[in-house]
């Protein structure tokens, strides 16, 4: 978590309303890809009761990261053929994910190409702060871009822009 969360993480609404609740102190997650379309997420998580992982313990979980993602490209290495044939039963077929670029989920809404890039890393749980740094811009001209973004779409919470991103998805 503390390598893959944005920056604030912890001070953030879905840490408060939603991870809290499930009693987590920290997950440490091992990312596999197992093909190009594939991707095995093997999570190590820690209750609250038994406090975080020690330096010790993260250190030792990295030296171990090649043993654990060729065990897991050993154990898992048909998966691609699972998923293929369980799709067939119904008749589906699995194909690459279509999530469309930024600009075509924001380009029919008036965005600018800068403003619909900022507002992609909003929703990835970027501050204000890490998306200038991102993008080598002042906290200030992100922070001006975010107004800006949010009286073209006539909205002010960063829920309304998540579900004004959903909704717009499919065009």
């Amino acid at each position: 978590m503390r390598e893959l969360a944005p920056d604030r993480f912890f001070s953030s609404e879905y840490y408060r309303t939603y991870y809290v609740q499930t009693g987590l102190a920290e997950e440490i997650g091992f990312f596999v890809p197992i093909s190009d379309q594939i991707t095995v997420v093997l999570s190590l998580m820690r209750r609250e009761a038994t406090g975080t992982f020690s330096a010790a313990e993260f250190a030792l979980l990295k030296k171990a990261e090649p043993l654990v993602a060729a065990l897991v490209r050993h154990h898992w290495a048909d998966l691609g053929r699972r998923f293929d044939a369980a799709l067939a039963k119904t008749g589906r077929s699995r194909r690459k994910a279509s999530h469309p670029p930024a600009d075509g989920v924001w380009q029919h809404l008036n965005l600018t190409e800068r403003e619909a890039a900022i507002i992609e890393l909003v929703l990835q749980g970027h501050s204000s702060e890490s998306i200038g740094l991102k993008l080598g811009i002042s906290t200030g001209t992100v922070k001006v871009h975010r107004r800006n973004v949010y009286r073209k779409l006539g909205i002010s919470s960063q829920t309304q822009l998540l579900s004004l991103y959903i909704k717009n998805l499919g065009h």
